[in-house]
């Protein structure tokens, strides 16, 4: 059959055209298919960054996802959100167990202070436990 390439504008015959499915971009001559399609390090189909609009490349480079197509880049994107997230959470979290901790310290020293005790002991450990659930 005689197909054109969507890249070069070439035409050629082919029984099986390379076919870029990635936003339905269509068939790529052999030398394009070689020179400008690469694999997916997700899902291992090919694309073509000449499929997306100019938005889609420069947001694409901006988050690092040119080694993915777009809709495993978009998928990466979003965990990379998520994992983002969790982690100003679990940050939240250690620092509200931080302030716990030195409120307990201070109702401790008042404590022992209220109770005369003429100097603070030589050593005095508190500990709390608060545990974190990711």
């Amino acid at each position: 059959m005689r197909y054109t390439c969507v890249r070069c504008d070439a035409e050629f015959f082919d029984d099986t055209p390379h076919e870029i499915e990635d936003n339905h971009y269509g068939v790529v001559c052999n030398r394009c298919w070689r020179n400008y399609t690469r694999d997916c390090d997700d899902c291992c189909e090919r694309f073509c960054e000449d499929a997306y609009s100019s938005r889609e490349t420069s947001d694409r480079e901006a988050n690092d996802l040119t080694d993915y197509c777009l809709s495993c880049g978009a998928e990466q994107l979003e965990q990379r959100r998520e994992d983002e997230k969790r982690e100003r959470e679990l940050a939240e979290e250690l620092a509200r167990a931080d302030e716990e901790r030195k409120a307990i310290a201070l109702a401790l020293q008042n404590a022992l202070m209220c109770n005369r005790f003429a100097r603070m002991p030589s050593s005095v450990v508190v500990v709390v436990s608060q545990e974190v659930s990711r």
